[in-house]
């Protein structure tokens, strides 16, 4: 029976993104897109704002920092 090497299993395994953050990424970029498009800043102000914090989170999310409490926020 073979052994494991000890430093493969005390490698963490990288964060990954769950769907519901790369919504969020989606559609702040997307709402962004729109508001250029179509000359509304609010569609444009919202998408920034979205953007950013779903960024913020899912960085905060990966390297294991919670805020409020939570790791993750999806």
């Amino acid at each position: 029976m073979a052994r494991a090497n000890p430093t493969e299993s005390r490698r963490p395994t990288p964060p990954r993104l769950s769907e519901l953050e790369c919504l969020v990424i989606v559609l702040g970029v997307i709402l962004i897109i729109l508001g250029v498009v179509l000359s509304i800043p609010v569609l444009y102000t919202v998408g920034i704002i979205l953007l950013i914090i779903g960024v913020v989170l899912t960085v905060l999310g990966a390297v294991g920092r919670g805020v409020g409490g939570r790791k993750t926020y999806f």
